[in-house]
């Protein structure tokens, strides 16, 4: 039975506690928790460790150092029901790890070392020796993959300096970041200079197709050139004979004015001729323009079907356009570790110096928040610009070392 009211409780009770939470006369949730259900809250945890340790608040350092030994024991009883171990041999285990790394303090105290960097160096060392690395690049890959990517590539780094690869001088880094700046500038152009290329051609095709459609509209256009070019006389002179012949034998003045009318518009056809020829060609132009633009919408909105061969080099140039997005993908990551090795190089921890400038950038942001709601308005009736002077007046006040 779980005692209460203690004064004082010890890290005993502390796993006899996560015992009881796990019974069957425990709590439902802790019982239905796994390592899987529960992994992320270790981060989450160590990262408000060091949060912690950055407010300089030691009560909030022990509060969450509890959370964080909170779950080393939750994973060790869940660990212990399923027979794999326990927190005794969690705690064991690290003591002798403890003990096996430090050989310049125990055993035959073969190692000697005179600094913190030869202690390092030595702890590297036994490292190996206890997991049979044989080469560097067996370390790196043990570094885990849930680190923030800053980090790890900083740890990878460093392991790589450890034989020897590692830059001699501080421009040297910088012209590779150099470097890598100009290979993402080229990646990301050869994707815009592909996505226009395409749309020209999209352009054209589309133009293409509908000219060669059987479309009623554009069909007559087309038709009509020809037409008035090979038929103008004989449609002239069949107008002629057709009105000549209503009027003979018409003694009705009705009947005259009726077939009178139809002869003036036979006229006016004819002599329409004209104009149509010239704003023909204009005509079909527009016509195309608007189907087109039709066409488009249609297949926006999902309404438009398209042939398998279409599909198919639309296909094609998805998978380009990806394709070439890795590549700025793969050069801005290139990017990214050339500068983290440029921090490295400093003796600057990349992921502190990022965490940081997010601080920075948030404290920024919200005195131009503030500035812009104390006046009233939203942050969207002001310009950049305008933005950008409230932001430099933040920037002279951390500089002068005034609280904002």
């Amino acid at each position: 039975m779980i005692d209460t009211n203690k004064e004082k409780y010890t890290i005993q009770d502390l796993l006899e506690l996560m015992k009881f939470l796990r019974s069957d006369s425990g709590c439902p949730w802790d019982k239905e928790q796994t390592h899987q259900s529960i992994k992320k809250n270790a981060i989450e945890e160590a990262y408000e460790v060091v949060d912690a340790i950055d407010s300089n608040s030691p009560e909030r350092l022990y509060d969450e150092l509890g959370d964080l030994l909170l779950q080393v024991v939750f994973h060790s009883q869940m660990a212990s029901e399923a027979g794999e171990f326990d927190f005794e041999k969690v705690a064991d285990h690290i003591s002798k790890k403890l003990i096996s790394r430090h050989t310049h303090l125990f055993g035959e105290k073969t190692d000697i070392v005179n600094s913190s960097q030869e202690v390092l160096t030595l702890w590297e060392k036994n490292k190996k020796v206890e997991k049979n690395q044989k080469t560097q690049t067996q370390g790196m890959k043990e570094i885990p993959r849930v680190l923030p990517a800053l980090e790890r590539a900083y740890k990878i780094q460093k392991k790589a300096k450890q034989v020897g690869f590692d830059w001699d001088k501080r421009d040297d880094v910088i012209a590779k970041i150099k470097e890598e700046i100009e290979e993402v500038e080229e990646a990301v152009s050869l994707l815009e200079n592909f996505e226009s290329h395409d749309a020209k051609k999209t352009n054209l095709n589309l133009k293409k197709n509908f000219i060669i459609q059987d479309n009623t509209e554009i069909s007559i256009l087309n038709a009509s050139d020809s037409f008035r070019e090979e038929r103008r006389d004989i449609f002239e002179s069949e107008s002629r004979d057709i009105n000549e012949e209503l009027f003979a034998g018409q003694e009705n003045e009705n009947e005259k004015a009726r077939f009178s009318n139809l002869k003036n518009e036979n006229q006016n056809r004819t002599h329409n001729f004209t104009e149509i020829d010239n704003s023909n060609r204009d005509d079909k132009e527009a016509l195309k323009v608007k189907q087109i633009a039709k066409k488009e919408n249609e297949n926006e909105s999902g309404n438009g079907k398209k042939s398998g061969n279409e599909n198919a080099k639309d296909g094609r140039r998805e998978m380009e356009i990806i394709k070439r997005k890795n590549n700025i993908e793969t050069e801005i990551g290139d990017l990214l570790f050339s500068v983290v090795n440029y921090a490295r190089f400093l003796e600057i921890d990349s992921e502190i110096a990022l965490d940081k400038a997010n601080q920075k950038f948030v404290k920024r942001f919200g005195f131009v928040e503030n500035k812009v709601l104390s006046q009233n308005q939203k942050m969207e009736n002001f310009s950049l610009d305008e933005l950008d002077m409230i932001w430099n007046e933040a920037k002279l006040a951390e500089k002068e070392g005034r609280d904002f």
